[in-house]
Order: structure tokens, then sequence, then C-alpha cells
């Protein structure tokens, strides 16, 4: 029995559903191995590729559009996302990941109507849902419990 939570949505209502567990390895956890988000005064998109404790790699579709500065983000054999700021309102402002190492990522965006600090001491980000249009309108995130290297048979 896997220990899942999920934080609340953030943004607003524009563009259509997506949720990145349709892209992962389900029978094994798929945590974030590499972050590509491309971002001006909002974030204009997010694309995550996971991997599993046996190095399996899904990369999930891109959410979003082709606007704003490209910023890439790699993660080390054992980081983890362990904690997401950012700022959001009607769309999804800026994001910053922050690894169980203590490395972030750079903040990319700007800044909205409210910002944000999600994390929860022994959960590491499993996966991203959301909506997303030509920009990104609202994520949620999706935590599990350590350790990563549990599958379901």
């Amino acid at each position: 029995q896997l220990d899942i939570l999920s934080g609340p949505t953030r943004g607003g209502d524009g563009g259509g559903p997506f949720t990145d567990l349709d892209a992962i390895n389900t029978s094994c956890i798929s945590i974030p191995k590499s972050i590509n988000v491309r971002c001006g005064s909002s974030v204009d998109s997010i694309q995550i590729t996971y991997q599993t404790a046996d190095a399996i790699s899904s990369p999930a579709p891109k959410r979003g559009g082709d606007g704003g500065v490209y910023y890439s983000f790699e993660l080390g054999p054992d980081e983890r996302i362990v904690k997401v700021t950012g700022s959001t309102g009607y769309l999804v402002d800026g994001l910053q990941f922050t690894t169980n190492k203590g490395k972030t990522s750079p903040y990319c965006g700007g800044t909205g109507a409210s910002n944000f600090t999600e994390q929860y001491p022994g959960y590491v980000l499993w996966y991203i849902s959301g909506r997303y249009g030509s920009l990104v309108d609202q994520i949620q995130f999706h935590w599990v419990r350590e350790p990563t290297k549990q599958c379901i048979r």
C-alpha cells in the first residue's frame, strides 16, 4: 500500500487537464529525474522525465507552450524533490524546486497573487497534474512517502 499525499490545486481553470501519472511506469514508483521548464512572467511549460529505482526512464509530455526562457534541472542518483515553492494566480506564475541534498532549481517565472511553499516531511515528489494550454494554468503536486524503491506487484 503506497502512502500518497496530494497537495492543493494551484492556479486557474483555463486550458485542458493533464496528469503525468498517465506517462510514467506505475508498476514501480517513478520519481522526477529531470525537470525542464520554460518561463517569462509566468510558467510557459513544464516537462518532467521520471525514473524508477532500477533506472527505467519515462519522459512525460511537455505541458504548455514554447515561450519564455528554457531551464533544465537535473537530479543526481540519490536526489529527490522534497520542496516546491512558487507563486500562482489565474496561472502558475513561478516555480522553484528543492532537493533532499539542498540543491535548488533557478526560480522560474514571476509573481502572482499568492506565494506558496509545499513540503511534507518524509515525502518526496512523485508526479504532477494540472491544466495547460499555451501556458501552465494549474498545477498539483503528488507526493509519496520514502523509500521510493517500491514496486506494486
